[in-house]
């Protein structure tokens, strides 16, 4: 099936959108792009103080949590608030997915906080799964077209429709949504200028973020996924955008949806 003819997107097949593309990769290829030129883009939320210092959790080990989505960062922020008046200077901070990548792949690291033999403890930088994302994949009900790869929920979660690409200038990229909301509404908006295509996506397969940025960073060293990674993209999810957009000062205008161009 075909699709992607009108004007679902706007210029260069409603890139823009995605986010502000970083300064030094706007005139590369999309296919030359290191991981950190695809990665500069996308939000991710921390709970900090007035200083900028994150705060730590205390399970299983001293962490700080990086939310994937806005709305669990406020959640855990309104929790905080509620439990502690010592900690009515919490903020939520945005900082970029390939910053975020950077410190969880670093790994453990000194908290500062000792143990009762004067040995330091440990943190590290934890990515928190999106909650609405894993709801929907472990939902008794959940949409049967709904195809959950092998590993995909013990990192982080993102939806792929095996075949779907976008038109990027003369290239031609697959993305893998960060919202699965935001993969059914780009569907249904295509639709619209194409009605040859199905209803709904045939197939939406659930695939690992995690696991995909780390093959590209080690061409294929550390998982045994043999593929062409050089054409995929992620898009951040829309709210999350429009949220990134108000906590630095911008008007929320919910006018971030990924619109794209797509063809099967």
């Amino acid at each position: 099936t075909g699709g992607g003819g009108g004007g679902g997107g706007g210029g260069g097949g409603g890139w823009s959108n995605w986010g502000p593309e970083p300064a030094f990769a706007l005139f590369r290829k999309y296919e030359q792009r290191d991981l950190k030129e695809r990665l500069a883009s996308i939000p991710v939320f921390t709970i900090v103080n007035k200083h900028g210092s994150p705060y730590l959790t205390q399970k299983n080990g001293i962490k700080i949590m990086m939310f994937i989505d806005a709305a669990d960062a406020e959640a855990a922020l309104g929790e905080m608030l509620q439990t502690s008046d010592e900690r009515m200077d919490a903020r939520i901070q945005c900082m970029s997915f390939d910053r975020a990548y950077r410190l969880a792949r670093a790994g453990p690291r000194g908290s500062g906080n000792m143990h009762e033999d004067g040995s330091e403890r440990m943190m590290e930088y934890v990515f928190s799964p999106p909650t609405k994302t894993m709801s929907l994949i472990f939902q008794h009900m959940k949409p049967k077209n709904l195809s959950v790869n092998e590993g995909a929920t013990s990192g982080l979660p993102g939806f792929e429709v095996p075949g779907l690409t976008i038109q990027r200038g003369k290239e031609r990229i697959r993305p893998i949504f960060m919202s699965y909301a935001d993969l059914i509404d780009v569907w249904a908006d295509e639709r619209e200028y194409d009605p040859s295509m199905p209803e709904k996506p045939p197939l939406i397969e659930v695939v690992d973020v995690l696991a995909l940025c780390i093959v590209h960073e080690t061409k294929g060293t550390d998982f045994p996924i043999q593929a062409n990674l050089n054409d995929y993209g992620i898009v951040p999810g829309s709210a999350n955008l429009d949220f990134m957009n108000s906590i630095k000062g911008g008007n929320m205008q919910g006018g971030n949806k990924a619109r794209l161009h797509v063809r099967m």
